[in-house]
């Protein structure tokens, strides 16, 4: 097991980040292992409980240029997003990358230390690369993670994450295929925007 405590009481919101760039023999392992590291260097920076805001602030400038928005916009949208035009597609992926941001902002409940426990073991699949491990926190008991990553131009990217069982991808994709289904990319895009989607905390 590759274990890594974190002290930060903001950690488990970079369970549903992106990371650094890494070079392609970097392994799915490490690669996590550098989100939470970078992800705590950045939070230390604020030297006090940062708000929502200034969380989603630091996730969208830190990390949100590392998550695979197109890869996820794709495979949420499937043929709407083939049929879309380009001006469509770059609305749809601002509101998405803005609804993600808040759905890991809102994440941000633990008050006490947590520790990652990584396994040694991936799981290599088709085209998405699966690492697990365990979240422990006093008190707490443990639970189980998910990491989905797909390798991008030489690096990983985090496509999707799961926790207490809830893919965040699969809910996300269930939402707005409910929507698409009946109006569009632009309905998809317009209830991304409105905040009309249910974040993970929320649910």
């Amino acid at each position: 097991m590759n274990k890594l405590t974190f002290l930060k009481p903001f950690i488990f919101c970079a369970l549903f980040t992106g990371a650094q760039q890494v070079v392609a023999i970097e392994s799915p392992t490490m690669f996590v292992e550098k989100v939470f590291a970078d992800l705590v260097a950045q939070l230390d920076e604020l030297q006090r409980s940062p708000s929502v805001n200034e969380v989603e602030t630091l996730f969208t400038r830190t990390l949100g240029p590392h998550i695979d928005y197109p890869g996820l916009a794709r495979w949420t949208l499937r043929e709407h997003w083939k049929n879309s035009s380009e001006d469509q597609r770059t609305a749809f992926l601002s509101a998405l990358e803005k609804h993600v941001m808040k759905t890991y902002a809102s994440a941000l409940t633990f008050d006490k230390s947590i520790r990652l426990n990584l396994d040694d073991d991936i799981k290599p699949g088709k085209r998405l690369i699966q690492v697990t491990g365990q979240l422990e926190g006093v008190g707490n008991g443990s639970t189980n993670v998910l990491f989905r990553l797909v390798g991008t131009d030489g690096s990983w990217q985090i496509f999707d994450v799961g926790i207490h069982g809830i893919s965040i991808a699969k809910t996300l994709r269930a939402d707005i295929a409910a929507i698409a289904g009946t109006g569009g990319i632009d309905a998809a895009t317009s209830a991304l925007e409105s905040g009309s989607l249910q974040l993970l905390s929320q649910r």
